[in-house]
């Protein structure tokens, strides 16, 4: 379903920029990104695995559990990796040279990062032609990601009490 609605956008864009006129070609592809955006899946703000049990409610972690989790905020704790991951949440899906050019950073650094993230199960990696194109398979991490901004900004915004504003993730 990703991968339809992935598509969609990618052919909303290529619309966009074939039918504007070639002066205009810059600003067609930045409004056909922003409609993009709104046609990738809007899972954030439900529960990305609505058959597992809340976390009140689940056992104390085991000692393999916390390993676990460990290593996945580890992994997130990577200031390249999450700009990569941003990235990719903006556009849904980006062969390695478009995205380099996004964030700034050589094809060498993104492909490491990348093959890392491959290798936890968070992108997953699709040839075409001579590019390979990546893209954020784990809802659960879009969910982390939007979580995190959240509680950074609630942080900066209202000071180390956090929030609990209405429309907050707290509210």
């Amino acid at each position: 379903m990703d991968a339809i609605k992935n598509a969609r956008a990618r052919a909303a864009r290529e619309q966009a920029v074939e039918a504007a006129p070639a002066g205009d070609a810059l600003q067609a592809q930045e409004r056909s990104a922003n409609d993009a955006q709104r046609q990738l899946p809007a899972t954030l703000g439900e529960k990305p695995c609505p058959q597992r049990p809340a976390l009140q409610a689940r056992p104390l972690l085991s000692d393999n559990q916390a390993a676990e989790l460990e290593l996945l905020f580890r992994l997130l704790g990577n200031t390249t990796r999450l700009k990569i991951l941003h990235c990719l949440v903006r556009e849904g899906e980006l062969p390695v040279g478009e995205l380099c050019e996004q964030i700034g950073l050589n094809t060498q650094a993104v492909s490491n990062q990348l093959r890392n993230l491959a290798g936890n199960g968070i992108v997953m990696a699709r040839r075409c032609g001579t590019n390979i194109h990546y893209r954020v398979v784990d809802d659960c991490v879009l969910e982390l990601l939007e979580r995190g901004l959240c509680q950074r900004e609630c942080v900066h915004e209202r000071g180390a009490e956090g929030c609990g504003s209405e429309g907050c993730c707290n509210g």
